[in-house]
C-alpha cells in the first residue's frame, strides 16, 4: 500500500557498556531500549509502539526509597510496605507522572506530571511550575522545566518536539530518550534520521539523468550505514552491489523504462482483500451458470445409453402385525398345542432392558411385524405363528451367578435379538440369520449399506514376479527391467484408481491367492513375462469363485519386445484375457480399459443387517 506520511523515525543502534564491562545502554531502531544502573539494575525501559510513532517508559531508582503517603505512617507494617525502586511511568501517548529520590534533610519529593492537556512540574523545595500543552508560548513557559530525578537522570519537556526527554548520564556514559508521540519530531534530526516518504524522496531528484546518477552515488554511499543501522543487512542496497553493478549512464535509463512498462496497467491498491472484491467484481468475474436445454435435461445421461421409462413406484407395503408376546414357560406349552404341529413358529428373542431409539431389539421387533404382515397378505396367515419371548424376565442370558432363562441353555441362545424357527413342534433353526446365508452378515441389528469404496470396488491381484523361477532361469532378474519399480508402479495406479489390492511376486504365490482369498478377487493384473499357460489357469480359478472376474496383461515392448501371440489371440477373443495394459501404466490407461466392462467394475455397496424382504424369504423357506 500507500507509505504514510507520520512514520516514525529511525534511531541508530546504540550499545554501549561501562568499563568494567556490564551493560550501561542498549537501544534499537525503533527508539526501544534499557539503561542500567552500574549495579547492574535498571534504570530506563523504554517501549515503541505503532512501528516506532510513539514509546513508552517506566523509570526505577538505583535503591529503595519510601514513597510519600497520606496515611498515618504510625499504623504497623505500612511505612515497610511503601518502600520501592519504581519513580513512575509514561504510557505510549507521553501520559504520566514520575517521582523524584527524596530530600536526605527534609524528605520531601518532587514530581513531573504530563496529562493530555496540561504539564506540571514540582521540585523538591516546593516550587510548582504548571502550563497548557496548546499554549503558543510554552517554549518559554517551559524553559526552566527540568527536574532531576536521581543523581543519574533529569527529565524535562520539549516543547517544540512534543515529548518528553529523559537524560541518562553515569560514570561516562550518556543516553536521551524520547517519550511519547516521538513521530511529531520525525523532520528534526534531535530524535533520528527521517523516515518519511517525503523526506526521503525529497533528497533525490529524478528530473534528469545526471540527478539519477548522482542519487544512486548518494545510496552508494549510504548503504555502509544502512547495514550498521538495520538488524538485517540491506542486502539490496550493498555498497559493493551498488558498485558491481554500476547504475551508469549507459544502463540506468532503460532500466527504468523497462520498470515504466512492466508497470503500465497495474491496479492501484492499498488493501489486499479490496484488490480481491475488485477483481472478482470486474476484472475476473465469476462464470455464469450455464442454461441446459430441455434435451439434456430430461433422460441423457452421456456417456451411457439414455434412460428408458421413468421409474413406477413399488406396490404400497402391507401394514405390520404385531407378534404374540409369550413368556418361556408359554413357549413350551404353545410348541406342545396342535396348532404348532401344522404350522411353522417363528419365535424373536428379545430383552426388555435393550430400549430406545437405536435399540437392535427394536429395529428387529419392527422388521419382524412387517414381515408378518407381508406373510399374512400373501395369504400364509395360518400356516405361520410368529411370536415373541424376553429372555431377561426370568434372568440373564449368561451369568454365571444368578439364574438364567431356561431357554438360553436349551435352544443355545448366545445374544439378542435372535430367531428361533419350529416345525412339527421341533427346531428347525436357532441363530440370529443374516441375508443370504453370509456367516457375518449383521444379522437382525440395523440394515444399511457399507458405503466404502474399498468394499463396494472389486478387489484386484497384481502378479509381478520379481525372478524369472518360473521360466526355467533359476533366480534370475526379470528381463523386462527392474521388477520392483514394476510392482510399485502396478500398486500405485491401482491406488490411486481407489481399488484395494494384494501383489503376487511368483505363480505359485499367486495360485494361493485366488483360491484363498476372501472375498474373491474381481481383477487381476498379471505380467507378460508368466506366460500364457499360467495365466489362463489364474484366469480360470479367479472365474469360477467370481464370474465377474476380469484379467488383463501387463506388457512392456521398449524393454520385453513384441507381445507373445498367444496372448494377443486371448486379448483379441476377450474370453480368458479382457485387454492389454501397455507399460508405463497411467490412470487414465487403466480407467480408459475398465470402462468398456462397466456391469463387472460398476461400485456395488455390501448390505448389511436382515431387512422385511429377508425375513419373508427366511419364512418362505421354511414353509
Amino acid at each position: 500500500g500507500n507509505l504514510r506520511s507520520d512514520l516514525g523515525p529511525m534511531f541508530p543502534l546504540v550499545r554501549v557498556q561501562y568499563a568494567d564491562g556490564s551493560p550501561a545502554v542498549e537501544r534499537q531502531e525503533d527508539g526501544s531500549g534499557f539503561a542500567m544502573y552500574p549495579s547492574g539494575r535498571k534504570a530506563v525501559c523504554v517501549v515503541s509502539h505503532h512501528k516506532s510513532r510513539r514509546a513508552s517508559a517506566v523509570i526505577y531508582a538505583d535503591r529503595d526509597f519510601v514513597r510519600p503517603s497520606g496515611v498515618d505512617e504510625t499504623m504497623g507494617g505500612l511505612a515497610a510496605n511503601r518502600r520501592t525502586r519504581h519513580l513512575g511511568a509514561f504510557d505510549d501517548w507521553g501520559v504520566g507522572s514520575t517521582l523524584t529520590l527524596p530530600d536526605a534533610i527534609t524528605g520531601a519529593c518532587g514530581s513531573y506530571e504530563v496529562s493530555r492537556t496540561h504539564i506540571k512540574v514540582k521540585s523538591v523545595d516546593g516550587k510548582v511550575l504548571q502550563a497548557q500543552r496548546n499554549e503558543p508560548n510554552l517554549a518559554a513557559n517551559m524553559a526552566e522545566s527540568k527536574l532531576r530525578l536521581t543523581p543519574e537522570m533529569m527529565i524535562s519537556y520539549n516543547a517544540s518536539l512534543g515529548v518528553t526527554m529523559l537524560e541518562f548520564s553515569c560514570n561516562g556514559v550518556q543516553q536521551e530518550f524520547a517519550i511519547g508521540e516521538v513521530w511529531r519530531g520525525a523532520s528534526s534530526t534531535a530524535l533520528g534520521s527521517p523516515t518519511s516518504p517525503v523526506a526521503v524522496f525529497g533528497a533525490m531528484s529524478m528530473g534528469s539523468q545526471g540527478s539519477l546518477d548522482a542519487a544512486c552515488l548518494t545510496l552508494g554511499s549510504m548503504a555502509a550505514t544502512l547495514d550498521q543501522t538495520l538488524k538485517i543487512p540491506s542486502g539490496t542496497l550493498s555498497r559493493s552491489s551498488l558498485q558491481k553493478q554500476g547504475l551508469s549512464c549507459s544502463h540506468s535509463a532503460p532500466d527504468l523504462q523497462s520498470a515504466q512498462n512492466s508497470c503500465a496497467g497495474r491496479i492501484k491498491w492499498e488493501f489486499e482483500h479490496l484488490l480481491r472484491k475488485k477483481l472478482a467484481a470486474e476484472v475476473a468475474p465469476p462464470l455464469k451458470r450455464p442454461v441446459i436445454k430441455s434435451d439434456l435435461r430430461d433422460g441423457f445421461s452421456f456417456p451411457r445409453a439414455p434412460v428408458g421409462k421413468p421409474m413406477t413406484w413399488p406396490r404400497p407395503s402391507q401394514a405390520p402385525v404385531s407378534l404374540k408376546a409369550v413368556s418361556s414357560r408359554q413357549l413350551a406349552e404353545l410348541l406342545t398345542s396342535p396348532e404348532a404341529q401344522s404350522a411353522v413358529v417363528v419365535v424373536l428373542v428379545t430383552a426388555a432392558w435393550a430400549v430406545g431409539p437405536n435399540s437392535s431389539s427394536e429395529h428387529a421387533r419392527s422388521v419382524c411385524e412387517a414381515a408378518h404382515g407381508e406373510v399374512h397378505a400373501q395369504g400364509h396367515g395360518e400356516r405361520v405363528m410368529f411370536c415373541e419371548t424376553d429372555v431377561s424376565e426370568a434372568g440373564a442370558i449368561i451369568s454365571q451367578r444368578r439364574w438364567s432363562n431356561p431357554i438360553v441353555k436349551q435352544y443355545g441362545i448366545k445374544s439378542v435379538p435372535w430367531m428361533m424357527v419350529f416345525k412339527g413342534g421341533s427346531l428347525v433353526s436357532s441363530r440370529n440369520p443374516s441375508p443370504g446365508g453370509q456367516v457375518d452378515g449383521g444379522g437382525l441389528g440395523f440394515k444399511s449399506r457399507l458405503r466404502y469404496e474399498a468394499f463396494g470396488k472389486p478387489r484386484a491381484l497384481v502378479i509381478e514376479p520379481s525372478t524369472t523361477d518360473d521360466f526355467g532361469h533359476m533366480g534370475e532378474m526379470s528381463p523386462t527391467g527392474n521388477p520392483f519399480k514394476l510392482q510399485l508402479e502396478s500398486q500405485d495406479v491401482l491406488k490411486r484408481c481407489g481399488y484395494s489390492l494384494d501383489l503376487a511376486v511368483s505363480v505359485q504365490e499367486a495360485r494361493r491367492l485366488v483360491a484363498d482369498a476372501e472375498p474373491p478377487y474381481g481383477l487381476v493384473f498379471c505380467s507378460s513375462m508368466v506366460g500364457a499357460s499360467a495365466l489362463t489357469e489364474l484366469a480360470s480359478r479367479a472365474r469360477s469363485r467370481c464370474a465377474k472376474a476380469l484379467s488383463f496383461v501387463c506388457h512392456s515392448e521398449r524393454d520385453a519386445g513384441a507381445l507373445d501371440e498367444s496372448l494377443s489371440a486371448m486379448a483379441a477373443r476377450c474370453e480368458i484375457v479382457h485387454g492389454v495394459l501397455r507399460r508405463p501404466l497411467t490412470k487414465s490407461l487403466v480407467e480408459r480399459e475398465l470402462s468398456k466392462h462397466h456391469d463387472a467394475i460398476k461400485v456395488e455397496y455390501p448390505k448389511c443387517g436382515m431387512s422385511k424382504g429377508d425375513v419373508v424369504k427366511l419364512i418362505e423357506a421354511n414353509l
